[in-house]
């Protein structure tokens, strides 16, 4: 199941809305990325905005895992220019690359994939 929200505070003039997967079993690739992800927080490698704390919702992004973010700081971890056309997976650059984002362990994560690599995380 998918929904959509908008960029939070993104500064972007490309901004697009992001599909929200719920529900969703994630690939073999995608779990070794927020595991990855969450072996870094867990460690003390990851930087968290200020406000953390207070925050209703944490988020951060799979090309910046070493940070995280409060709902009004998010434009520090969205990407931007080339990166926001990057697909997370591939890494290949794509003006096609739909940005997601999933509920990992009460963090919203998000990423960008290519349309290939989106049919490979959620085939039809």
């Amino acid at each position: 199941m998918r929904r959509q929200v908008q960029h939070a505070g993104s500064p972007a003039a490309d901004a697009r809305p992001i599909a929200v997967l719920s529900g969703h079993e994630p690939s073999w690739w995608l779990r070794a990325q927020l595991v990855s992800m969450e072996s870094g927080w867990r460690s003390g490698e990851a930087l968290g905005c200020p406000h953390l704390g207070a925050a209703s919702i944490w988020l951060a992004a799979l090309w910046r895992p070493d940070l995280m973010a409060c709902p009004s700081c998010a434009h520090h971890i969205m990407a931007t220019g080339t990166e926001n056309h990057t697909c997370d997976r591939c890494r290949t650059v794509d003006p096609g690359v739909g940005p997601l984002a999933i509920e990992w362990r009460g963090i919203l994560v998000t990423f960008g994939l290519c349309p290939s690599c989106f049919r490979l995380e959620l085939p039809a």
